[in-house]
């Protein structure tokens, strides 16, 4: 396994759907939420000699990434806010849907 990214893997498998279900497995989401790049679809050898396993790489496709980038930030502004006035509290970031 490896990561290239915060909301990016490539994952290999015997085929291609299992290397998906590997990496879907692991990111916690499901098909509809993924970009997947087929980066090798593998070969099954003769009698398993030679054989070579699929290669994906499977991204978030992300819809919120600029709602959770704005709650981000004025997260940290209100702790840089709360710190300054030396005010002991814990800001928590809650997504509701309209």
């Amino acid at each position: 396994m490896e990561e290239t990214g915060m909301k990016e893997i490539i994952k290999k498998g015997k085929t291609v759907d299992e290397a998906v279900s590997l990496a879907l497995e692991e990111l916690g989401v499901s098909r509809d939420e993924v970009e997947i790049d087929v980066v090798s679809e593998g070969n099954k050898g003769i009698f398993g000699i030679g054989s070579k396993d699929a290669e994906v790489k499977v991204s978030v496709i992300c819809n919120d990434c600029e709602e959770g980038k704005a709650a981000e930030i004025t997260k940290e502004f209100l702790e840089t806010v709360l710190d300054k006035l030396q005010m002991n509290a814990e800001v928590n970031v809650t997504a509701e849907d309209d």
